[in-house]
């Protein structure tokens, strides 16, 4: 599944890495409702894989809202990340 989400971030090159505190919601839908997910192992897995690619490191992500929806017929990952800046 790792190489699928590094794969999967290679869209963002060329794009600058974020250097604020940032603020994470991830959505993971699964198709199976007996799916291994853990919501933790997930959001360890994409915040690993954003390293160097989305921001410079996850230690960055001072905010997450995580999501596991299970028996989705269209199983997908979607993340949103947002800079905090001391405007707000």
């Amino acid at each position: 599944m790792l190489a699928r989400v590094m794969w999967a971030a290679r869209v963002f090159e060329g794009f600058p890495i974020l250097i604020e505190p940032l603020a994470v919601t991830m959505r993971f839908y699964l198709k199976s409702e007996k799916s291994r997910g853990d919501f933790d192992n997930l959001a360890k897995l994409v915040c690993d894989a954003g390293n160097m690619v989305l921001w410079q490191d996850d230690r960055q992500i001072v905010e997450a809202h995580v999501y596991v929806v299970r028996g989705d017929p269209g199983p997908r990952t979607e993340i949103e990340v947002r800079e905090i800046t001391e405007e707000g």
